[in-house]
């Protein structure tokens, strides 16, 4: 008999839906958004009468797709009533592709670490009067609190339509709908709006994983104003900003337990929202971490990290952290250790959570994660960096994004928006990429050509030896870009846009691409331009340089810090 979640999954792929908007489920493909519209018909089926206290675009969704055979139905009712399956969950990874879903975030508790949080929760929190779910996804955490406190109203937010949809279907086979409050919203936005609710609230769950390369300058910037302070650097993930945000929504009476990543207990960015849980002694403070061996959300590559805040008055002002071991079958508390919060926070927590760590700092050359070659050699760059202008009509296939200096960046990210503004500034960002004869079936390809071999670009030093001039070498964008030389300071830049660089700049090719927030933070630290001078060769009047070889001798921390997602 075909597996039920198979069977789901290939008739949302088969149903022929029209794609939903991509707003509605950013970071997905078309062909991913087609299959999820098919599962409004799944919802529908699954909840039948459709509420009319739901959000108007989840009850748009649900109301245009198409039926599920009843058998098909049938079977999904019979999986999720008689052995609890999370076929819900499983057949949204199994439409949306991992890449896709860390637009949202979008990675789903496994039940173990739910269980666990729920027990830790109740502990600090044994009677909330509002259990509020903070990028609920398919439910994991709503449900299993409407369980445990079945009176309890539980808000769940998300701005995932889907995923949002797929819990109210969860909710009703589960029976424990009732109390239950679908918002798509925000959560960042949201929580400010919220008026002090009477009795104590729990903020419960597990905010999006969305790394900060997913997250553009404008969503980045209303992320900063609503962490009002707590974090303040742009390499923070958003589950960073969700915590922040939910610490200053805190009332004395109120809880909190979060299942994050770890890098918010190293990184730099996290450094204020550990001086909030370290200087707040009015509360008891727990964090049970997992060994940074394992993989809690298969995919991520991120070590994890459950962080419980109680309720003020509740004891000594200790900080207690607990090392999980995580099997097969069972979650085991096996190292505990108690903290008194005094005197000034500690730089990191990490040496608390991983105590087994070496205290002090080892290194290893650069060339262990990475390697590093210098951009593209095109032998006239004027010729090949185009401009908005230059390249208005020159075909899509012939170009690639690309950078001629590290200096028209402005921040430390080249994303879409900065690519954009390089551009309107009058800057070249673009790479005549062609890669022989077949490429030039545009006339304005020729026209580019002809301009080229009259300026002479054609008889160059590296072009008269390609066997067609115009072919420039084909590289693969870096992960991060470097400067070579400098008076001041080296600068790294997140590529996130897949820019192509001149051979004005290097390129660093991590082998664990999840590495790379914390590299490029750690190479623009204080402590990573020590190491580039170091390695340095000094020139007349105060000029760095630095080969790519150099670049590999740097000594970089063996710890650099977790990966944020």
């Amino acid at each position: 008999m075909p597996d039920i979640v198979d069977e789901l999954t290939g008739w949302a792929r088969n149903a022929g839906c029209d794609a939903m908007a991509a707003d509605l489920v950013p970071g997905t493909t078309a062909a991913e958004r087609e299959a999820l519209a098919a599962l409004g018909g799944l919802v529908r089926g699954a909840v039948g009468t459709i509420p009319s206290h739901w959000p108007e675009a989840l009850k748009q969704w649900a109301e245009a797709g198409p039926a599920v055979p009843a058998e098909v139905l049938m079977a999904a009712r019979d999986t999720f009533t008689v052995t609890d399956r999370d076929i819900f969950a499983a057949v949204y990874e199994r439409i949306v592709t991992g890449p896709s879903r860390r637009r949202l975030g979008t990675f789903f508790t496994p039940w173990r670490v739910v269980e666990l949080m729920l027990e830790r929760a109740e502990r600090a929190l044994h009677a909330p009067s509002l259990v509020v779910d903070p990028g609920a996804g398919v439910g994991a955490f709503s449900l299993a609190a409407r369980r445990r406190w079945p009176k309890v109203p539980i808000a769940a937010i998300d701005v995932n339509i889907v995923t949002l949809g797929l819990l109210a279907a969860r909710a009703k086979l589960d029976g424990n709908g009732e109390s239950l409050e679908l918002i798509h919203a925000d959560y960042l936005a949201w929580l400010g709006r919220q008026e002090i609710q009477r009795g104590p609230k729990l903020l419960l769950g597990n905010p999006p994983y969305t790394r900060h390369q997913e997250l553009d300058a404008k969503s980045k910037a209303a992320a900063m104003e609503a962490a009002a302070g707590l974090v303040d650097s742009g390499l923070a993930g958003l589950s960073a900003y969700f915590l922040a945000v939910s610490l200053q929504s805190l009332r004395d009476e109120d809880a909190l337990c979060f299942v994050l990543p770890g890098s918010w207990a190293e990184a730099r960015y996290g450094r204020r929202l550990r001086e909030w849980l370290w200087t707040h002694t009015e509360r008891p403070v727990e964090l049970l971490a997992f060994p940074t061996a394992v993989d809690v959300f298969p995919g991520t590559q991120v070590t994890t990290v459950i962080l419980v805040v109680w309720p003020a008055g509740h004891g000594p002002a200790t900080l207690t952290v607990e090392n999980v071991a995580l099997n097969e079958a069972t979650l085991e508390i096996r190292r505990t250790t108690t903290h008194l919060r005094t005197g000034a926070p500690p730089s990191t927590f990490g040496s608390m959570l991983w105590p087994w760590r070496s205290q002090q700092e080892r290194t290893v050359p650069l060339s262990k994660i990475a390697r590093v070659r210098r951009g593209v050699a095109t032998g006239a760059n004027h010729f090949f960096f185009l401009t908005d202008e230059a390249r208005a009509d020159l075909p899509e296939q012939v170009l690639a994004p690309g950078l001629c200096r590290l200096r028209h960046i402005a921040g430390d990210n080249l994303d879409a928006e900065e690519h954009a503004r390089i551009g309107a500034a009058g800057h070249p960002r673009w790479l005549l990429s062609l890669r022989g004869p077949t490429d030039i079936y545009s006339a304005a390809v020729r026209r580019r050509l002809t301009t080229g071999i009259e300026a002479g670009y054609h008889n160059r030093y590296l072009t008269r030896d390609r066997e067609y001039w115009y072919a420039v070498e084909q590289i693969d964008p870096p992960h991060i870009l470097v400067s070579l030389m400098t008076k001041d300071r080296f600068r790294a830049v997140v590529n996130v846009i897949d820019a192509i660089p001149s051979n004005s700049i290097y390129g660093i090719y991590m082998h664990n691409q999840s590495l790379v927030p914390a590299v490029c933070e750690w190479l623009n630290s204080d402590r990573g331009q020590e190491a580039l001078k170091a390695r340095a060769r000094h020139y007349s009047n105060g000029l760095l340089k630095l080969e790519p070889r150099d670049y590999l001798d740097v000594r970089v921390p063996d710890d650099i810090g977790e990966p944020s997602l």
